[in-house]
């Protein structure tokens, strides 16, 4: 497609801006712009950030120069090729790395067998990496065997030994505490030290990691090596032909087979696996289909004579509500998103995240398509089944649709922003401008189905001997682990589907100190006080000493919970880093409050334990479920499954137990919903505790489970606590209600400031930004060529009060903040840009990040190079409304100069064709004004002038009220500012103008116009 002078310098604005921001990007969201948006420039940041590394394992592989350097570009062609297939994004570099390595051993072997042939010129091959020493002799060793540590031992030490990051960087990278990625790096290197013995290298990890971070440093890549890749990656992401005039045909081989080697490792894996399930599943088929002949032999012979019904055929009515009952019931329940798609490109964020269906009710648990919540209708008697969505915020809204309703599986296509036309089919979205959506889910669980003598359900709490209470917790499906874009999330919590057959028991609190001395004889807590404090300082050995006298007691099954049953009982339905939602504070919950989670504002660090139940619970009824005490669970520590499990009970076998929800000395992203730890079993540490969870037996459910000893009691409690939760969310929405009124309004930029640097300051400088509408959830900004139309959703009970603008590609919104307007706006992508605000009268000050893909500030101040931009902005009163009272016809300013009212209206700008004396450039053309404004009576006089200006510089004077002539365009708008200066604000009949607007031409003078109700003069 040919491209313009302007869409070619909007692209190199935008690769200029990617490259200055990119060391404050992520790997994975590099590869988000690489992958969804095509960007070059953050294909040329990762080969930037990357190549060092790279280019040190080929050279210590490969000893000839050229050899490694064909390698290191078959390895990013192969990430070219196989980016979209990147699993772990965050761990770029440890995927990198094996791809390096893999690349550098075939370029190896491919060299020997060339150089076999070649003896002859052997003794003119390039410089070779020296080895006079030890440490040297052991760096070919270095990558065979690093490449077989285990990912969590491999990762510290390609984040730190090998690009050179510092523990703290690489911690915050993983998510972990400083403390445990530093026992992890020490235990790494010592793992590879000892590795490296088996070969005869003595040489402790210490050494190990000052080799290679010495090897490191002298791998620096040539320029001309970066820009020839860069080059490559550049033409491949424009589809361009012409790549093999920087590209040799030995890297394309090189590359080749290296994605034929790794798509033949993964077959290979997939062949084995379905071997055994086949050799597994063979006796148990063949049963079947035995079964299923002898079924269909012993039908009674008068069954196949029988008589054909008489044919009474449904009318299509009846039929369409038969299919539409039937469909209405399947959809009912929870769904996952798998994926949703805008215009035929991924929307980022959304895998995971939940849908319900209950009645005829659809709500999503975060804002998709502006809004959390609509109502739908099917009708499945089409050809393409159909189905009408209808936003709850607007009855009169339609989006036409088709669906798919396949088992657990359903897609949805639908034309948004109330476009009226249904798609045909699922591939619909392709249509330029269509804003077709495409979305696509998995269900997590449905209503449960009741069948005749169906065992009485389990009462929803009971009190033990001890006097510990418990609450049911029902079975059911939900996603376990956390969505890549969580923050502070680590690569062990890989999202999937668990399915809970079973209810059970869980403990409402924390088993407490008088419990434990009640149970066990003695309280080894460190902090005591108060008989309702968690006990801690107990081993997961302990526990279970403790559980088996309860049992003993009790004759109940009581036990830990698995890692499985605690994350489901924890998020109690909810899909967000906590069961409080999007973020936590310490007035929730019991953390290190000095380390707030991302953004947050700092609590209190209360450096001990608290009673237990003083925080708030979630939905199930449970308490401290995230920090005060770490809580041990029955699993052995291991690594998630990725495939949908039913049950999971852990590895087999393992060094460490589980341990879950933080404790008081985490951070915030310590205790998130999802977070993983783990230690021996028998370590004793002072923020250690646990809760008892009971097994519900297949007994009682036969029976009819034992009445609680306080049902009506516990009921209650189920009760009140669901009307608590309900009356919060009430209580926020009137929060937000009322808010949302109060920002509603016309506001003028006093002040915008980016990256520490103030652009305008009451219209000193030029900027883009003049006034800022707020109207409803809309967010409407007047630039100097366009205005920029968002929607906006703001959280008045955070502290810093959050503002969140998700600008809308179709309503008027320019590419780039620079004037510059963009056509062809379907490839855009919705972004949102995390802010915070804070309201005072009829001041406004907006704080927010400019970028769209970094992090939502905490105070309101930018910095060099920080991203954020800064608004303050004064509330102006609004327009008048069709039907309000006129303004004056005319009025007088304080230096004598007459105004009078120009209404809005129509007119033809230029002059017709037959005009005399008419210029080509007077093109007729109708112009709407549709603002009122006055302008000055007179020309401004030279007595005017010098009254302002204090000299005349007129040729032709000698009579005050001849107009000011010899006066540049400069000069009339320093005389308008001084004007405004000197008169500041007119009130005259109710009416307030500022003294500066428009100026009209004039031969070698002006006049001064204020605009009535305008963006810029002034108002009524």
């Amino acid at each position: 497609m040919a491209t313009t002078p302007m869409s070619r310098v909007v692209s190199h604005l935008r690769r200029v801006a990617l490259l200055r921001e990119a060391d404050r990007l992520t790997d994975a969201q590099l590869l988000e712009f690489f992958l969804v948006r095509g960007e070059d420039a953050a294909f040329e940041a990762l080969v930037r950030r990357h190549g060092p590394m790279i280019f040190g394992v080929c050279r210590r592989v490969l000893h000839d120069r050229h050899d490694a350097e064909d390698a290191f570009q078959a390895t990013f062609l192969v990430l070219l090729r196989k980016a979209a297939g990147i699993s772990k994004r965050g761990l770029l570099a440890n995927w990198l790395y094996g791809v390096a390595h893999r690349t550098a051993l075939k370029a190896h072997r491919s060299s020997a067998r060339r150089r076999a042939k070649e003896r002859q010129v052997e003794a003119m091959a390039q410089k070779q990496v020296t080895r006079d020493d030890a440490i040297q002799d052991m760096l070919p060793l270095l990558d065979q065997e690093l490449t077989r540590l285990p990912d969590k031992y491999r990762v510290p030490i390609i984040l730190c030994d090998l690009q050179g990051k510092t523990r703290k960087k690489a911690a915050e990278q993983l998510g972990l505490p400083e403390e445990t990625f530093s026992t992890r790096l020490t235990r790494a290197r010592a793992m590879l030290a000892k590795r490296l013995a088996r070969h005869g290298t003595a040489i402790s990890g210490t050494a190990v990691a000052l080799a290679v971070s010495q090897n490191m440093a002298s791998a620096s890549v040539p320029p001309s090596l970066v820009a020839s890749t860069v080059k490559i990656g550049a033409l491949v992401v424009a589809g361009k032909t012409g790549v093999a005039g920087v590209m040799s045909a030995k890297v394309a081989a090189l590359a080749e087979g290296v994605v034929r080697m790794m798509l033949l490792t993964k077959l290979k894996t997939m062949v084995a696996l379905v071997v055994m399930v086949g050799a597994l599943g063979v006796g148990a088929g063949i049963s079947v289909t035995v079964h299923d002949h002898q079924t269909q032999a012993a039908e009674p012979a008068t069954a196949q004579k029988a008589k054909a019904p008489k044919d009474e055929r449904p009318s299509p009515d009846t039929l369409k509500k038969e299919h539409a009952k039937s469909d209405q019931e399947r959809i009912q329940g929870s769904w996952c998103f798998e994926k949703a798609e805008m215009n035929g490109v991924e929307v980022p964020f959304v895998r995971g995240r939940l849908a319900v269906f209950v009645g005829d009710k659809l709500t999503t648990d975060f804002h998709f398509m502006e809004t959390k919540g609509m109502s739908f209708k099917l009708d499945p008697s089409t050809k393409q089944k159909s189905i009408n969505l209808h936003p709850l915020e607007d009855a009169n809204q339609t989006w036409l649709g088709i669906y798919q309703l396949d088992g657990d599986d359903l897609k949805i296509c639908f034309c948004g922003k109330g476009k009226q036309e249904r798609p045909t089919a699922m591939t619909d979205y392709w249509k330029a401008g269509s804003y077709t959506v495409l979305i696509v889910l998995k269900r997590q669980n449905g209503p449960a189905e009741k069948t005749e003598g169906q065992a009485k359900e389990p009462p929803k709490e009971f009190t033990n001997s001890l006097g510990m209470k418990f609450v049911w917790i029902p079975p059911g499906s939900f996603m376990m682990g956390s969505p890549v874009e969580e923050k502070g999330r680590i690569d062990d919590e890989v999202l999937h589907k668990v399915t809970l057959s079973n209810g059970f028991y869980m403990g409402v609190y924390l088993v407490t100190q008088e419990q434990w001395q009640a149970v066990m004889g003695e309280n080894p807590s460190t902090y005591k006080g108060d008989k309702n404090l968690p006990v801690e300082k107990v081993s997961w050995d302990d526990c279970q000493e403790f559980i088996k006298r309860l049992r003993d007691k009790d004759k109940e099954q009581y036990r830990l919970p698995t890692e499985a049953e605690w994350e489901y009982s924890c998020r109690a339905g909810t899909t967000t880093p906590f069961y409080f939602g999007e973020t936590i504070s310490t007035e929730q919950a019991n953390y290190n409050g000095d380390f707030p989670y991302w953004n947050g504002k700092k609590g209190e660090n209360r450096k001990k334990t608290t009673p237990v139940g003083r925080f708030p619970a979630n939905a199930f009824g449970l308490y401290d479920m995230h920090g005060n005490v770490g809580q041990w669970c029955q699993d052995w520590c291991g690594e998630y499954l990725k495939d949908e499990v039913v049950d999971p009970q852990g590895p087999a076998d393992g060094e460490r137990r589980v341990w879950r929800g933080g404790t008081f000395m985490l951070r915030a992203m310590g205790v998130r919903s999802a977070h993983r730890l783990g230690n021996l079993p028998t370590l004793r540490s002072t923020n250690l505790g646990f809760r008892v969870a009971r097994t519900f037996t297949l007994d009682e459910a036969k029976q009819g489970a034992r009445p609680a000893k306080d049902a009506k009691e516990g009921q209650k409690h189920v009760d009140g606590s669901k009307q608590r939760q309900v009356q919060a969310v009430q209580k926020q929405e009137d929060l937000e209600k009322n808010e949302m009124a109060a920002l509603e309004g016309t506001w003028k930029v006093v002040l915008y400031e980016k990256n520490g640097e103030i652009i305008e300051r009451n219209g000193e400088k030029a900027t883009p930004y003049t006034w800022i509408e707020i109207k409803g959830n809309k967010f409407t900004i007047t630039q100097n060529r366009s205005t920029l139309q968002s929607k906006i959703k703001i959280n008045p009970t955070m502290k810093p009060k959050w503002f969140d603008v998700t600008p809308d590609p179709t309503l008027g919104f320019p590419e780039l903040h620079n004037g510059l307007i963009i056509e062809d706006k379907s490839h855009l992508l919705p972004i949102l840009w995390q802010g915070i605000y804070e309201l005072k009268n009829d001041e406004l000050k907006i704080c927010f990040d400019s970028t769209g893909v970094l992090k939502r500030p905490s105070e309101f101040k930018t910095a060099p190079k920080s991203g954020l931009g800064l608004f303050i902005l004064k509330r102006e009163k609004k327009p008048p409304e069709p039907g309000a009272k006129e303004p004056p016809k005319e009025f007088t300013n304080s230096i004598g100069m007459k105004f009078v009212w120009i209404p809005p209206g129509s007119f033809m700008m230029g002059s017709p064709k037959e005009e005399k004396e008419r210029r080509a450039e007077e093109d007729q053309h109708k112009v709407t004004l549709t603002k009122g404004f006055y302008t000055g009576v007179y020309t401004v006089t030279q007595e005017q002038w010098h009254a302002v200006m204090g000299n005349n510089p007129s040729y032709f004077n000698g009579e005050k009220n001849l107009p000011v002539e010899q006066v540049s365009w400069d000069d009339c708008q320093e005389f308008i500012k001084r004007i405004a200066t000197i008169t500041e604000v007119i009130h005259k009949a109710g009416l307030i103008v500022l003294a500066k607007g428009k100026t009209v031409d004039e031969p070698n003078g002006f006049m001064v116009s204020s605009n009535f109700g305008s963006d810029i003069h002034g108002f009524w």
